[in-house]
């Protein structure tokens, strides 16, 4: 069985999705890692997720998130972690991929605690209002959340947790179903 970690950025997906692949010997994809290979491959280039949103496009982008969950569905996964970019699950195509691969997990972080660590890096290119953060935030996690939670086999609603702490809230809830 496949576990993909769904959330907005910087919610702590990346973190929880190493823990859950070294708690249960799972192996461990990115998509933004694969998005990233796939434009190097396309392109020539290695650009990050943030410099490919910035020359390409956000339409551009999401069209590599979409190839890249197409090959990985056709490549048959099997006892991975797949860990997912906030928008990722934005597309209908892109949703029915991810249900075909396995229980997904939606990560809930404190909406403050969320919008305070995606701008300690910058205000990210996707942000509607650069000039109002909190008004670019609250847009997308207004969109994104009933996605997230349509989509979700377990939603893990932390604050401060510690990233055991949030594991061993996965861990729960999985063992259970």
């Amino acid at each position: 069985m496949n576990i993909i970690i769904l959330g907005m950025k910087h919610s702590g997906k990346s973190s929880l999705a190493r823990d859950i692949a070294a708690h249960y010997g799972m192996d461990l994809l990115e998509t933004d890692y694969l998005v990233e290979k796939f434009y190097a491959k396309q392109k020539n280039e290695f650009l990050s997720c943030r410099e490919i949103v910035e020359r390409e496009g956000i339409d551009y982008f999401r069209k590599l998130e979409t190839e890249v969950l197409r090959e990985v569905t056709e490549e048959v996964i099997q006892h991975t972690v797949l860990d997912t970019g906030g928008g990722t699950p934005l597309s209908e195509e892109n949703q029915e991929l991810l249900k075909m691969l396995g229980t997904i997990v939606f990560l809930d972080l404190d909406e403050e605690e969320n919008l305070r660590r995606i701008i300690k890096e910058g205000i990210p290119p996707f942000f509607k209002y650069p000039t109002d953060p909190q008004r670019s935030f609250a847009e997308l996690i207004q969109e994104r959340r009933p996605v997230y939670r349509f989509l979700a086999d377990i939603t893990l609603e932390v604050k401060n947790n510690t990233p055991e702490e949030v594991l061993g809230m996965f861990v729960t809830k999985y063992e259970e179903i």
